[in-house]
């Protein structure tokens, strides 16, 4: 099992992170997109943020965020594509939508599975570089 924790201001914090072997969590709702130079490193797609402010999903700042991921020296682990919080199968084929755009950026893709959708629905998408992450409205 691999922990990982969202930013932390402080230094102290991140060596002892990284000290215990855990990773770090970059979302694109976050306050700045760095690595702080962590070994294992995964990305969230920000939809939680966008659905809590009651706002779309932010496709234009998600793209942005995969150019700066295309950047990086060392890849995430895995990637959680776009969904929509509580959207069923319109959150599944907004995923759809970019497995083969986020493909391109990370070796381990993650569906966000939401309210709505069932066994069916996903397991024609799961293969070794697709998974599942536990989303929804609660």
């Amino acid at each position: 099992m691999i922990c990982y924790a969202s930013h932390t201001g402080t230094r102290r914090n991140v060596a002892a992170l990284r000290a215990a072997g855990w990773g770090l969590l970059v979302s694109r709702a976050g306050h700045g997109w760095y690595t702080e130079e962590f070994e294992d490193w995964c990305a969230d797609n920000g939809a939680w943020s966008d659905f809590k402010a009651e706002r779309p999903f932010d496709e234009d700042t998600y793209e942005r965020f995969l150019d700066w991921i295309a950047a990086q020296s060392t890849p995430p682990t895995f990637l959680v594509l776009p969904d929509i919080v509580a959207g069923g199968e319109r959150s599944l084929a907004l995923s759809v939508r970019y497995m083969n755009r986020c493909a391109a950026v990370a070796p381990l893709l993650l569906i966000a599975v939401q309210d709505g959708m069932t066994t069916d629905d996903l397991a024609p998408l799961i293969r070794p570089n697709i998974g599942i992450f536990l989303g929804g409205s609660t």
